[in-house]
Parts: C-alpha cells; sequence; structure tokens
C-alpha cells in the first residue's frame, strides 16, 4: 500500500521540471530583448559612424577644396623668377618695386634718376631653395631686388595684362671699400689700438691684421712703428652694403674728369698734401673708366672705426662712384679741424657696372 506514495514525489518532480522547462523560455525571452537591445547599440553606433564617416567625408572635401584653393591661388601668379647668378647664399625674399614714370628700373648708364628710379614696394615674395619665386602683379613696368648682405642684383621687366611674364635674376657681389688709408697724428708718442668693424669682411689689411685689431705706436708726423716695422698709414680692404650709403648729394663728372675731382674735395674736407699725394698714386693707374660718373662723397653714418685713445678729430670721407650721371644735390663738403691729436681716413667704393681692380688690391 505505500507504492503509490512512491509516485506521487515522482509526479511532483516531473512537474517541476515541467516548470523549470516552462520559466527558461522568459530568461530567453529578456536575453533576445538585451540582445535587441544591444542590436539598437549597435545600429545607434552604426549610425554615429555613418555620422563620422559623413563628417570625415565632409572634412576631406572641405581639405580638398581648401587645397585646390591654394593651387588656383598659385596658379594666380603671373610672375615667375629665377635667380640664375649668385654667388652667395640665396635670400629668403626679394623686392618687387614698381618703377616711377619717365624712369627706367635697374639700368646703369641711365643718365637722369639714378637710384630714384623705385616707387612703391608692391611684393616681397619668398625664394624657394631652388631659387624661384613667384608673385600676382597688376600691369606695370617693374624693378626686382634681390640682397643678402655680400651680393646683390636687380632685373627689370613689364608685365602685360593677361599674360604671364619670366624674369632672370642675376646677381653679384656687392660694392667694397677699396683701399683706404688711415692716417694717425698724435700730439706725442702714443700707443694706439684700431680695430675694424667686421674682420670677416676683410680682404686685406697692410700691416696683417691680428685678431684684436692693430697695435701701433703714433709720431706726430704721421710715422707709424707697426710690427712689421714703420709705416706712414694703415690699409685695408671691406666688403660694404652699397644700400647703407647716401645717394642724394655728390656731383657728375666726365669719366676723365672724376679722379681730379675727388682730389678737389679731399682739399676741401681737409685732407693733407701727403693724404691727397698717395690718393692720386694710387689710383692713377687703376681708376676705373668711364664715360660719365656720379660721385657720392660719405663724410658721416660710416661704419664704426673704433681707436684708442680716440682722437679730438676724426676726418673720414669715402668716395662711392656709379656709372651714368644722377641728379644729385651739391654736397656739403666742411672743412675738418686737424690739430691737437687728429686722424684722417679716405677710401673709394665702385659700385656695380664699373670695372674693379683687381682683387685684393694691396698696396
Amino acid at each position: 500500500m505505500r507504492a503509490p506514495f512512491l509516485i506521487l514525489p515522482l509526479l511532483l518532480a516531473a512537474c517541476g521540471e515541467e516548470k523549470d522547462d516552462t520559466e527558461t523560455p522568459e530568461g530567453d525571452t529578456d536575453a533576445d530583448t538585451d540582445a535587441d537591445t544591444d542590436t539598437d547599440a549597435d545600429s545607434d553606433a552604426d549610425g554615429d559612424t555613418d555620422a563620422d564617416t559623413d563628417a570625415d567625408a565632409d572634412a576631406d572635401t572641405d581639405a580638398d577644396t581648401d587645397a585646390d584653393a591654394d593651387t588656383d591661388a598659385d596658379t594666380d601668379a603671373n610672375l615667375h623668377g629665377r635667380i640664375v647668378h649668385n654667388p652667395c647664399s640665396v635670400p629668403s625674399t626679394v623686392a618687387i618695386w614698381s618703377v616711377l614714370s619717365g624712369e627706367a628700373a635697374c639700368d646703369p648708364a641711365l643718365d637722369t634718376g639714378g637710384s630714384d628710379w623705385k616707387d612703391t614696394l608692391v611684393a616681397s615674395p619668398g625664394v624657394s631653395y631652388s631659387s624661384t619665386f613667384e608673385a600676382n602683379l597688376p600691369a606695370g613696368d617693374y624693378g626686382v631686388i634681390g640682397y643678402t648682405g655680400d651680393c646683390w642684383g636687380c632685373a627689370a621687366f613689364t608685365i602685360t595684362e593677361g599674360t604671364e611674364t619670366d624674369v632672370e635674376l642675376s646677381m653679384d657681389y656687392t660694392g667694397g671699400d677699396w683701399a683706404p688709408y688711415l692716417y694717425l697724428y698724435p700730439k706725442k708718442p702714443t700707443a694706439v689700438q684700431v680695430k675694424l668693424p667686421d674682420p670677416s669682411r676683410l680682404r686685406v689689411a697692410e700691416p696683417a691684421y691680428p685678431d684684436d685689431g692693430w697695435r701701433v705706436t703714433a709720431h706726430p708726423d704721421g710715422n707709424l712703428m707697426t710690427a712689421e716695422g714703420p709705416r706712414s698709414s694703415l690699409f685695408y680692404e671691406l666688403d660694404l652694403d652699397p644700400t647703407a650709403f647716401q645717394y642724394a648729394e655728390g656731383w657728375c663728372t666726365s669719366g676723365a674728369q672724376a679722379q681730379a675731382t675727388i682730389e678737389a674735395a679731399m682739399a676741401d674736407l681737409g685732407f693733407l698734401p701727403n693724404e691727397i699725394t698717395d690718393f692720386g698714386e694710387f689710383w692713377d693707374p687703376i681708376f676705373p673708366a668711364a664715360a660719365r660718373l656720379t660721385v657720392y662723397p660719405q663724410t658721416t653714418s660710416l661704419y664704426a672705426l673704433p681707436i684708442s685713445p680716440p682722437p679730438e678729430h676724426l676726418l673720414r670721407a669715402l668716395f662711392v662712384l656709379e656709372p651714368g650721371c644722377r641728379r644729385v644735390a651739391p654736397p656739403d663738403l666742411r672743412k675738418a679741424p686737424r690739430t691737437g691729436y687728429h686722424a684722417a681716413e679716405w677710401g673709394v667704393v665702385l659700385l656695380r657696372g664699373l670695372d674693379q681692380p683687381p682683387e685684393p688690391l694691396g698696396r
């Protein structure tokens, strides 16, 4: 009679198993719901991805548009220039100037105007490592100038509406201060030190120029006792920047009379007869030949020339020579005092277009 009681627990166990089987689909439903949620999240992620893709595409399109705009800007250049000769370093930029009406740019043989051809600085394009440059300019006449401190060049060109222009710029060494002579006249024998402004630009010096400058014993009659023996003056040559000079005052003269006019100007300034004689003897055999010359005397704002102890009076004159005849005002040549402890220096600077003497000159 106990057997039926054994069946009930079995039936109850069977029912429990069926109940568990019934609950499992509900759990699966929840999992499916989670899966659906994940699917929605994935859909959102896909949406975000699509949005990102669209944004990236738009950004790329904008970048491409900007690049196209840059390309268009580059192709707008109507001047294409190249530096074809340059013994110095490549300039970082060149200067493009418009030309004054009635003048001619970069013409060393110009009869009027001289450096006054420049009107307005219209562009300063950069120069590539391959020595090329470009600009977009309105129609007109221009001159382009390249300058590095050691070399200089100028080229004239014309821009015509609707066309492109090629220009070649040739650069060469700048003018040099040829053969300055420096004289010292102390009131009594004096130890004097003279330093040059930039020894790296020194071409030649007599006597040899030490790192700390010349050290001489100067006498009242002008004799100098140097490390290489007695001399009447110190001699050197420097490479100079021609743009640092004044070109407003001077005089125009025939090439044949130019040296004589300089010697007359030296006398007006207060140079002594022996100093003028030295000038003539030095330049007589090598003075540059030219039909016409403009002489620009430089008596102020010159490069530094430290002399220790400093003289009470220092007369300095550099004569810049340019081929052609320019419009210039008469110079104000004031006689300098030559009393007490005094010193004097003369030199000549030859600009482009003049035959350069042998380098270095020496004496």
